[in-house]
């Protein structure tokens, strides 16, 4: 899954760089949270007509994509999700839009995102520290919210254990369109 996003969280952070020259990051941000709530409606639409059609058919499932369309679909997603990174820290939407699109499993979407995040947020330490975005001053107070954490952790754990794909599912879209919305209003 990582593999195939890659090349697109790659041109995310070429266009970053180039939009830069011409808007600021609030601008930048802005657009993304529209596209990133364009993305959560066609999702939305999807599943909702994939159900009617089940309903009045009979059909079961949806109708698997193409893999050129999946790729396109990867690429899409990938530079979403770079340029969102990059422009506004905050990649997890267009990331957790991708893995739902993807009929990703629970355990598999955690793992992933998990491991996509960690990779990606190493890769942006030689870029962000000349930037002075990691400080000294920044790695103290981000101690400060390491007790959080870990309870959170385990406030996660518990909770994801008694949750189903389809709850999981709707409150990845969720999460989503807020962070798309918050994204639009205050950029």
């Amino acid at each position: 899954m990582i593999a195939r996003i890659a090349p697109g969280v790659l041109l995310g952070f070429i266009i970053t760089a180039a939009l830069f020259a011409f808007a600021s990051t609030s601008v930048i941000a802005r657009v993304i949270g529209v596209l990133l709530l364009v993305s959560v409606g066609l999702e939305v639409f999807r599943r909702r007509s994939a159900r009617l059609r089940e309903t009045n058919v009979g059909e079961v499932g949806d109708v698997a994509e193409s893999a050129p369309v999946q790729r396109l679909e990867a690429g899409f997603y990938g530079t979403l999700t770079g340029v969102t990174t990059m422009a506004a820290n905050s990649g997890g939407a267009a990331m957790s839009l991708y893995l739902v699109k993807m009929r990703v499993p629970m355990l598999a979407f955690m793992g992933t995102s998990v491991w996509f995040f960690f990779i990606l947020n190493l890769i942006k330490v030689p870029i962000v520290v000349p930037l002075g975005l990691i400080t000294p001053e920044s790695l103290l107070a981000n101690l400060w919210f390491a007790p959080v954490l870990v309870v959170g952790g385990f406030i996660g754990i518990f909770t994801f254990r008694r949750m189903n794909q389809v709850w999981f599912d709707r409150i990845a879209l969720t999460l989503s369109a807020l962070a798309s919305v918050w994204l639009v209003i205050h950029g």
